[in-house]
């Protein structure tokens, strides 16, 4: 026969087939903590490297703005480096003044051109007035010669006119 079981025998079963349920669902529950503790120290060093990148690349964030300036400065090296194209056209009328005239003042700025002579007839003047509208100037005009004799002639400087008349010539860098 079988022998009566005990009530007190039923418990510790009851409760060892608990504990053995548990046994899983505590390890499993402890081993997704340590996994979520290490995911975060992961992301926290990621988080650090970033702020790192980001402190590395703020000098580089403002790369449009150092880009323009750098184009501006760019643009004042090329004036600057560019032949002063009225200068030398205006050099170049020096060795164009008729013979019976003088150079008495030669003075070029950058708006405009203003010459003037000793000596020099009509005749003379307008064909120097001519070789002035030829060289690029605009607007040549000559002033009846003064009580001294010398006569004022003056032009304005035109930027499209002196490459028209450089490339003419060839002249054109």
């Amino acid at each position: 026969m079988s022998r009566p079981t005990r009530p007190r025998s039923t418990v510790v079963l009851a409760l060892l087939a608990f504990g053995a349920t548990l046994l899983p669902l505590t390890a499993a529950t402890g081993y997704f903590l340590w996994r979520e503790q290490q995911l975060a120290g992961e992301v926290a060093t990621l988080e650090h490297r970033l702020e790192e990148l980001d402190k590395e690349m703020a000098p580089n964030g403002h790369l449009d703005q150092l880009r323009g300036q750098m184009l501006a400065r760019k643009n004042v090296v090329d004036v600057m480096q560019e032949p002063q194209r009225g200068l030398q056209a205006a050099l170049a009328l020096t060795t164009q003044i008729p013979a019976n005239a003088r150079l008495l003042v030669l003075d070029v700025d950058d708006r405009s051109l203003s010459v003037r002579l000793a000596g020099a007839d009509a005749a003379a003047s307008t064909q120097l007035l001519e070789r002035i509208t030829a060289a690029g100037f605009s607007d040549a005009t000559g002033a009846a010669p003064a009580a001294d004799g010398a006569t004022a002639l003056s032009a304005r400087l035109d930027p499209a006119r002196f490459k028209a008349a450089a490339a003419a010539q060839g002249t054109t860098r």
